[in-house]
């Protein structure tokens, strides 16, 4: 039918660009059937592939690693466990209803790429654990290494007196910490800390945060950033993400602009904390209590 013969004639039409290189980036929003025949697509064309690894959607369709509280879910290995969770929480891309399925679909398309590459160790190394089989190339470890010359060895220390500022840089959603931020910033105001936070960027509870004295100064431009930052008088920035990021151009930007990074130990930020020595690093566990987190800013800047 005409289904039929739009899809001929598309084909048709690419093989006359005599493609010979596909560059796979991401494939969230395309239906599950041409996901799974991306190799077979590639061979048709007579070109090869190559895939970036962005996230982890190759053996997670929730794609960050998030459980029902939107925090890390820990990674386990047991796809009995993924079964349940993406039964009970849905999945965020287009995939078949089983999680052994999907890992074949990928385990299949990575095997046949040309090269796979990642931003990071960490996203690498998480991957392999389930592809063992995989050459994995991370990409951005000379410019993280460079970046991090910019950045200082100390929080900026504290003026007169004044509460100490923490900022949060960019679209600060639920997978981005506002859900904790809200909890510290709830906390500091009712233990009266010296302490103060700032979104510079947006975030989904601004209502929330306005109503407890937290600034959110809304979209910026690159170009912005550095007098946004100066104008807050920012000690430290706070990187409140609760899944493994793959590398953080934010984490950049910070380091970039001369700020110091406060982040949780998890994923490619922490890894490139750890690495450079510029910045610190929070425990995992202390997610779920804003308390803790308060006091190990505290700690840290003072």
């Amino acid at each position: 039918g005409k289904r039929f013969y739009r899809t001929t004639t598309l084909l048709a039409y690419l093989q006359s660009l005599h493609i010979s290189h596909i560059y796979l980036h991401h494939v969230r929003y395309f239906p599950y059937l041409f996901v799974k025949s991306l190799p077979e697509f590639a061979a048709t064309l007579g070109a090869t592939y190559e895939v970036t690894l962005h996230d982890f959607m190759s053996f997670c369709p929730r794609i960050h690693l998030m459980n029902e509280n939107w925090r890390y879910c820990g990674m386990p290995t047991d796809p009995a466990v993924c079964q349940r969770c993406i039964t009970q929480n849905g999945m965020l891309t287009s995939a078949p209803f089983s999680i052994t399925a999907w890992r074949a679909t990928w385990a299949n398309i990575l095997g046949k790429a040309s090269s796979v590459c990642a931003p990071s160790n960490d996203t690498a190394t998480r991957h392999q654990r389930f592809f063992p089989t995989l050459n994995i190339k991370p990409w951005h470890e000379k410019e993280a290494a460079n970046l991090a010359d910019h950045a200082p060895s100390k929080p900026a220390q504290r003026k007169h007196n004044q509460p100490l500022c923490i900022a949060l840089v960019g679209n600060i959603y639920e997978l981005k910490g506002a859900n904790i931020l809200v909890a510290c910033a709830r906390d500091a105001q009712a233990r009266k800390l010296p302490l103060e936070f700032i979104v510079i960027g947006n975030c989904t509870r601004q209502k929330q945060l306005e109503a407890i004295g937290v600034n959110v100064t809304g979209r910026y431009s690159k170009e912005e950033l550095p007098r946004l930052l100066s104008n807050a008088g920012a000690n430290a920035v706070f990187l409140a993400s609760t899944w493994p990021e793959t590398y953080s151009y934010v984490l950049s930007e910070i380091w970039q602009y001369g700020y110091f990074p406060i982040a949780f130990d998890l994923g490619a930020p922490a890894e490139r904390i750890r690495a450079s020595g510029k910045g610190a690093l929070l425990d995992v566990q202390l997610m779920g209590n804003a308390s803790a987190v308060n006091d190990k800013l505290l700690e840290i800047i003072l």
